[in-house]
């Protein structure tokens, strides 16, 4: 007999209450995450057995896969060290990632049969999705910009009621 979890998780967004489902079918292998209703909803599978995942858009119409690992992770390898009076601090530094899809959709989606996602996506639009970092913001170019250049000392006169520049203009 097949044992499926489900777990629901309410959150608010933008002041509206808003639900997640979750479903575990670990003979299956594979964890759905469902949000939204009509037109805004979407259908995550995470595919374990074939690592990949799927995200469906209901209002779209289009599914989006991308792979992950095959592994399960293992509660028991987690060790959580005892803290005797002392707080152990973490900092981790992720980067950002925004998901492409590919330019071509999938034409041959064979490949999912035996995934739950084809279940879902047979009938859509189905296009690999790739991570794409986030750039941070570039510091602006000031190669080429005299730090003695006239131009700019006129320019912060204001700042000490005048430059020996004006004065020399005024002079002539």
């Amino acid at each position: 007999p097949s044992q499926v979890y489900d777990m629901e998780h309410t959150f608010f967004s933008r002041g509206e209450k808003k639900k997640i489902v979750m479903e575990i079918d670990p003979l299956a292998r594979t964890e759905t995450f469902r949000s939204g209703n009509g037109s805004e909803e979407i259908l995550e599978i995470h595919d374990f057995k074939n690592g990949i995942t799927g995200i469906f858009f209901v209002g779209l119409q289009k599914c989006f896969i991308k792979t992950q690992t095959k592994v399960l992770p293992e509660t028991t390898e987690a060790k959580i060290p005892e803290l005797e009076g002392e707080e152990i601090t973490t900092t981790y530094f992720e980067q950002s990632v925004v998901w492409v899809p590919g330019e071509k959709p999938i034409q041959n989606k064979e490949f999912l049969k035996s995934s739950k996602i084809f279940d879902i996506c047979r009938n859509v639009t189905i296009y690999w999705i790739h991570p794409t970092p986030i750039a941070a913001p570039e510091p602006a170019d000031l190669e080429g910009a005299e730090e003695d250049d006239p131009d700019l000392l006129d320019n912060q006169s204001w700042l000490d009621g005048g430059s020996e520049h004006e004065a020399e203009k005024d002079a002539q």
